[in-house]
């Protein structure tokens, strides 16, 4: 199914994407960061597909994927002319619930990003400009690693054992 994302960038996407919740163990999730390049403006997507259990598997469907040969998370991204954009993938684990994801829906949520280690981090932010502000008060500026992004997906905190 194709589905619109933002103006002239398409993402065909055939993956089975389900919230976390019910999952024992913290599930691998394929991160998709969109940037437009000589911007800050940056989109993030959560894959997950079942079949998917360790970094491993992860990363060579990221590796078959970029010679086009996507098994579990098959898309696509459209470039539209005078748009220059890169495509970056990451391999993590997580313990947050992640709502399915809707191509249609707009980029609502703003989070910052750590993809510093192996399970990533997500930092709900009102704004942007917040987002980027709390960064820098970390480090200098964005990095490949640790960055602000608008994504349609709601990440929120598992349930805590009492």
């Amino acid at each position: 199914m194709l589905k619109r994302v933002s103006g002239s960038l398409i993402l065909l996407v055939s993956s089975f994407f389900i919230s976390t919740t019910a999952l024992a163990e913290n599930p691998v999730f394929l991160l998709g960061k969109l940037n437009i390049q000589g911007t800050t403006y940056t989109k993030v997507v959560f894959f997950y597909d079942r079949a998917v259990t360790d970094i491993k598997t992860c990363e060579r469907e990221i590796y078959l994927g970029r010679m086009g040969q996507w098994q579990y998370y098959g898309h696509v991204v459209h470039k539209g002319k005078g748009l220059s954009a890169n495509m970056n993938y990451f391999c993590r684990t997580s313990s947050y619930n992640i709502s399915a994801w809707h191509p249609a829906a707009g980029y609502d949520y703003i989070y910052q990003l750590d993809m510093r280690e192996n399970d990533f981090k997500v930092k709900p932010f009102e704004s942007y400009a917040k987002c980027l502000g709390d960064l820098r008060k970390s480090v200098p500026d964005e990095t490949h690693e640790f960055f602000c992004a608008r994504a349609n997906q709601e990440v929120t905190q598992p349930p805590t054992n009492q």
